[in-house]
């Protein structure tokens, strides 16, 4: 017999479901503060010890000093 109180698992879930409901708001409000409509247009400038650039999977791996 489990010696946990009904109250405790209600709490316990509602502590989940606020846990979950917090990282849902976050997540939100992350994905609508965006760039400007021109940031994507800008160059980016990577220095680097070594390149790995691989066109058909498309990826670049920097290693080293990034």
């Amino acid at each position: 017999m489990s010696n946990r109180s009904p109250d405790r698992a209600v709490n316990t879930l509602t502590g989940h479901i606020g846990a979950a409901l917090m990282a849902l708001v976050f997540s939100v409000i992350s994905a609508t503060s965006v760039a400007l409509p021109d940031d994507r247009e800008q160059p980016i400038r990577i220095t680097a010890d070594q390149a790995l650039r691989d066109e058909k999977q498309g990826f670049t791996e920097y290693t080293g000093n990034v």
